[in-house]
C-alpha cells in the first residue's frame, strides 16, 4: 500500500482575524478531503485559540513531502523553513509597499524584507500560486516559474442576506485593517462633507485590526472635523458581531490604496450592500463590472455620488443585482472543488 503524502503549510503568523490564516484553514480542509493526503498547518507566532495550527516546536514540523509556504511580509523564520527537505510551493498574498509605513519603521522594514525574501524564494520553490490576478501579475513580473491561481474561499460558504436598510440612519461601512494604505482618512473626510452639507444622519463604521498610531490620528482628525460622534472604530469583532455590522449598514465604501484581493468586498456583495470603490490594486478584478466605481479622490465629489445614489432606490436595486451576478462569476473559480482539483493535479505532476 502506498503511504500518504504529507503536506505542511506555513505562515510567519496566525490569528483568527487574519485572512491568510483563514486561507490556510480553507486549504487544509480541501487537502484532507483528498484521498492519501495528510495535512497540517504551522506558524511562527500563533495569536488566539487556534488548536489546528501548530508551532515550529512541534515534533512533526518539517516531516513532510510538500510544503506550502504562504508569504505576505518579512518572514523571520524563512531560513528555518528553507531547511525543510521537501518540495516547496509558494502561496503569495502580496506585500504592502513600505511607502505606506512612514510612521512605523518596524512595519516598513518588514515590507522591505518581505520583497527581498520574495526574490530569494524564486529559486527555492517548484511552483508558485497567487490568490488573485493582481498578485499573479507581480509574480510574473519577477520571473517566477510555473505560476497558477489558487482560490481564497468558497463563495457557497457565505450565507446570502436580504438587503435592507435598518432604521433611519445612513451608515457607511468599511472592513479592513485600520492602517494608512486602507484609506480611512479619506473616508472620514467624505463623512465630514456628508454630515455638514448633505445629511447629518450619515455615520461611518470602521472595523478591523488597528495600527495604533494611525487610529490615534483618525480619532484626532474626526474631532477636528467635528464628526467624532459619527465615527465608530471597532476591532476584535466576533463573526456574529461582524455579520451584524454588515446587516445594519447602508453601503460599503472602499477607497483602499492597496488590496491583494479584498474579501470584505465579497462579504458586502453577499450581504447585498451597494459598494462604492476606487479602482486600485486588485479591487477591479474582484468587482468586475459590479458596484459603483469612483473616478475621483476628492471627498466632496465622492460624498455627492454616494448620497445621490442612495437616494435612488432603483439605482440601489440595480447595483445589488449587478453584484449578485459578479458573485456568480467569482463562484465559478472561488470554491473548494477548484482548490482540490488544482492541488491534486499539482501533487500528481510534481
Amino acid at each position: 500500500m502506498a503511504r500518504s503524502v504529507v503536506i505542511h503549510q506555513f505562515h510567519a503568523t496566525a490569528s483568527l482575524a487574519d485572512a491568510i490564516t483563514q486561507h490556510m484553514l480553507f486549504i487544509d480542509k480541501c487537502l484532507r478531503s483528498i484521498k492519501g493526503v495528510q495535512s497540517r498547518i504551522f506558524a511562527g507566532q500563533i495569536k488566539g485559540d487556534l488548536p489546528s495550527i501548530h508551532p515550529l516546536s512541534d515534533p512533526s514540523w518539517g516531516r513532510c513531502d510538500r510544503l506550502l509556504l504562504h508569504h505576505s511580509s518579512g518572514n523571520p523564520y524563512l531560513e528555518k523553513v528553507l531547511e525543510v527537505r521537501a518540495r516547496k510551493f509558494l502561496v503569495y498574498h502580496n506585500i504592502t509597499p513600505e511607502s505606506f509605513f512612514p510612521h512605523d519603521a518596524r512595519l516598513g522594514a518588514l515590507s522591505v524584507q518581505g520583497r527581498q525574501q520574495l526574490r530569494e524564494l524564486r529559486n527555492q520553490v517548484v511552483r508558485s500560486f497567487a490568490d488573485s490576478k493582481y498578485n499573479l501579475r507581480e509574480l510574473k513580473a519577477l520571473g517566477f516559474p510555473d505560476l497558477g491561481l489558487l482560490p481564497l474561499l468558497d463563495i457557497k460558504d457565505f450565507n446570502k442576506k436580504r438587503y435592507k436598510v435598518t432604521g433611519s440612519g445612513r451608515t457607511l461601512l468599511f472592513v479592513g485593517r485600520i492602517a494608512p494604505h486602507k484609506g480611512q482618512e479619506l473616508l472620514i473626510r467624505v463623512l465630514h462633507y456628508l454630515v455638514k452639507t448633505i445629511d447629518n444622519r450619515f455615520s461611518l463604521l470602521l472595523v478591523g485590526a488597528q495600527d495604533p498610531i494611525y487610529v490615534r490620528y483618525l480619532k484626532l482628525l474626526s474631532q477636528v472635523l467635528g464628526v467624532k460622534q459619527s465615527v465608530d472604530i471597532q476591532t476584535g469583532l466576533s463573526k456574529k458581531e461582524l455579520d451584524s455590522a454588515y446587516r445594519s449598514s447602508t453601503a460599503f465604501l472602499c477607497v483602499s490604496h492597496h488590496e491583494g484581493f479584498c474579501i470584505p468586498l465579497v462579504e458586502a456583495m453577499v450581504n447585498q450592500l451597494p459598494i462604492f470603490y476606487l479602482p486600485n490594486a486588485s479591487i477591479p478584478d474582484t468587482m468586475g463590472q459590479a458596484g459603483v466605481q469612483l473616478n475621483t479622490r476628492k471627498p466632496h465629489e465622492i460624498a455627492e455620488v454616494v448620497a445621490t445614489t442612495l437616494e435612488d432606490s432603483n439605482a440601489v436595486e440595480s447595483i445589488i443585482r449587478g453584484q449578485s451576478r459578479q458573485l456568480g462569476t467569482l463562484a465559478r473559480f472561488q470554491n473548494r472543488e477548484t482548490v482540490r482539483r488544482i492541488l491534486n493535479e499539482t501533487l500528481q505532476r510534481v
